[in-house]
């Protein structure tokens, strides 16, 4: 017979339950806690003592700022923006070349139809300079204009593909150019100055098709060196500054270089095959620019 003492039973209603022992805490979980908060205590400490560090001030242009670009003009209507509506005087094909950069640079005198039926109107030129020029080219102003609507269409078709670079450097190129031209044009036969153009826009050409265009802003010595040394617009000037009147029909080993004179050609020796002297005094250890002749 089992006693009722020894029988389990559940706790009457009401009653509290049992309450468990309470938890106790490790000393080492309280000291790592006070060491945790003495360190956040010091850094704390550290930054209200020591002042914070100023916050770095760009440095100032020297530059007055400029002033912003403004421009009455809005974009251009649908359609209206490229090459062949901007330049309607202009055969299609011509475009074409120019945009591939296949242009011949003998046939620039057609892109200006106006200035072939003036004529002659430039009388500055004398006859022996002309003398084996063709009739398409009879003076500076038959190479300049068509010259300048040659940069305007590059310019345009730069700008038409965004590229805003590209546009800057042909304009740069265009103006530098053709100041190149005037001073060559003053100074030289204009026979001599236009062979110098021809070949000089042909090596701009494949340049051009790699996509660089700041051949127009160079000079090129061995181009000069080749057309225009011993041509001299001044017949008696040329006799005074060369060794020779007939110069001009020397081999290339008897031909003064005329990069070295003017301090652009210094190795030795000359890469074209040339002399390498001063044309003034002579001396074989200067050039023209640098030589203390009077």
């Amino acid at each position: 017979m089992t006693n009722a003492s020894d029988d389990p039973s559940p706790p009457a209603s009401g009653s509290a339950p049992a309450t468990q022992p309470p938890t106790q805490v490790s000393d080492d979980f309280m000291r790592q806690y006070h060491e945790l908060q003495m360190m956040m205590s010091q850094m704390l400490l550290a930054r209200n003592i020591n002042p914070q560090t100023p916050a770095a001030v760009a440095p100032q242009s020297i530059f007055a700022p400029l002033p912003p670009f403004n421009s009455v003009h809005t974009q251009p209507s649908p359609g209206k923006s490229s090459l062949y509506h901007r330049f309607p005087t202009i055969e299609a094909s011509m475009l074409l070349d120019i945009a591939r950069h296949e242009f011949k640079p003998k046939d620039l005198f057609k892109l200006d139809s106006h200035f072939r039926e003036k004529g002659d109107s430039d009388r500055s030129e004398d006859s022996k300079s002309r003398a084996g020029v063709p009739k398409d080219y009879h003076s500076l102003n038959s190479l300049l204009i068509p010259l300048m609507t040659y940069f305007r269409v590059l310019e345009n078709f730069a700008a038409s593909a965004g590229d805003l670079e590209a546009t800057r450097v042909i304009a740069d190129g265009a103006a530098v150019y053709t100041a190149h031209l005037l001073e060559l044009h003053h100074q030289y036969q204009w026979g001599a100055v236009l062979q110098y153009h021809f070949d000089f826009h042909y090596l701009r050409r494949p340049e051009m098709r790699d996509g660089d265009y700041s051949g127009w802003a160079r000079t090129d010595a061995e181009l000069m060196n080749r057309h225009l040394f011993g041509h001299f617009r001044n017949a008696r000037e040329g006799a005074n500054r060369s060794s020779s009147s007939s110069s001009s029909s020397k081999t290339r080993a008897e031909q003064v270089c005329f990069a070295f004179n003017k301090g652009e050609c210094s190795t030795s020796p000359c890469p074209g095959g040339r002399v390498h002297k001063c044309r003034k005094c002579g001396a074989m250890d200067h050039g023209e620019k640098n030589c203390k002749k009077t």
